[in-house]
């Protein structure tokens, strides 16, 4: 492990260990399953913690799952390790990482740094390990109206976060309603992203149809201006005029 940051790992009495009031994770999933797993395989990782002002006791930066379902089984104490960075910086990147956010979790939690510490987007996937358009993409999530969110907050753990995000670039309440029903009914990313650009698809084919008679340019570019209107009649009758007469019409001019 690294000295300059994390300590070694120990045992800590679990009455000794406490909550971050800033805790992301709002409901705690598959708690019966890592109570079974503790029970059956034990722990595997130390849960990560940093001292408080209370000098005798911790508060878990990263494992509170752990620290409950330890809790349930009636385990006196947990295997832990020291962190000496900042509390912050370090539940950031443990907490964003982790599998357990759903989306709109991790998306809450990023734009909760990034307004506490004024970091940047690229500051922010450096930190991460993440490039800049990722970190961009999950904070967009946080642009979706609230009953959009509580619309799709059952269900977002299971789908794409691509689809979530064809939600939030819907350019209207009503097509933002219209791909979140969609997503309910479990069609995928690249439905939703038909049906946010088949407006301008059709839209286009429409005003092809419609398109006014006119003239192509040197570019193949369609003229519809009076002027080329006058410029074809012009052509066609200097056309007329210069096409040769037949034979016939000519010995009848002749008479």
């Amino acid at each position: 492990m690294n000295k300059g940051h994390i300590d070694d790992v120990r045992r800590i009495r679990l009455d000794l260990l406490v909550e971050d009031p800033e805790q992301p994770r709002k409901v705690m999933r598959g708690l019966d399953a890592l109570v079974e797993s503790l029970r059956k395989i034990g722990q595997t990782t130390p849960i990560l913690v940093c001292r408080t002002e209370d000098p005798e006791t911790f508060m878990v930066v990263d494992g509170w799952r752990r620290c409950t379902a330890a809790k349930q089984l009636k385990w006196e104490d947990i295997a832990c390790v020291m962190s000496g960075m900042d509390r912050a910086d370090v539940q950031f990147c443990a907490e964003f990482n982790h599998l357990s956010l759903n989306p709109f979790e991790r998306a809450d939690e990023l734009f909760r740094f990034k307004q506490r510490h004024g970091w940047t987007d690229d500051q922010m996937a450096s930190i991460l390990g993440q490039s800049r358009s990722q970190v961009t993409s999950i904070l967009r999530l946080r642009t979706l109206p609230e009953p959009i969110r509580a619309m799709l907050l059952p269900v977002c753990s299971e789908v794409a976060t691509e689809s979530l995000l064809q939600v939030a670039r819907a350019k209207n309440a009503q097509e933002t309603r219209r791909l979140a029903e969609m997503i309910l009914q479990g069609r995928g990313s690249k439905d939703l992203r038909g049906e946010r650009t088949a407006p301008k698809e059709k839209l286009g084919k429409a005003k092809q149809k419609s398109s006014p008679s006119g003239s192509h340019d040197a570019n193949n570019n369609f003229d519809v201006s009076p002027k080329a209107d006058v410029r074809r009649d012009e052509r066609t009758s200097g056309e007329k005029m210069c096409r040769p007469t037949s034979p016939r019409k000519r010995r009848h001019a002749g008479r």
